[in-house]
């Protein structure tokens, strides 16, 4: 594992960078004013990035506030309704539950 020089931008805020191999670095996020998109690029002297190719994508703080119902039966075929917060559609996720070992497609019902 090498610091070195490395260093990570989203947008234009910077993080350190950890070289874990030749092939991967792991960078640590910086915090965000808002949700949405930034250019993710990497130096490895500060002065020269390279971009990648996709961007990175913010997303506003989920919470979960309720579950119903909170008894189910074992055979399943049961509607779970989840309320809270920051579940954006528009940030270009599918949604989606997890109850166990299930994952399963959500929909919005506002």
């Amino acid at each position: 594992q090498h610091y070195g020089d490395l260093v990570c931008r989203f947008g234009l805020e910077f993080s350190m960078a950890l070289q874990i191999d030749g092939n991967i670095i792991q960078c640590v996020t910086p915090q965000a004013a808002d949700a949405g998109s930034v250019e993710v690029s990497v130096s490895h002297n500060g002065l020269d990035f390279f971009s990648a190719t996709e961007p990175f994508v913010y997303i506003e703080h989920v919470s979960v506030l309720d579950v119903q119902p909170r008894l189910l039966d074992v055979r399943g075929a049961e509607e779970v309704v989840v309320t809270g917060t920051g579940f954006d559609a528009e940030a270009g996720f599918p949604a989606a539950c997890r109850i166990g070992e299930a994952q399963l497609n959500a929909k919005d019902l506002s």
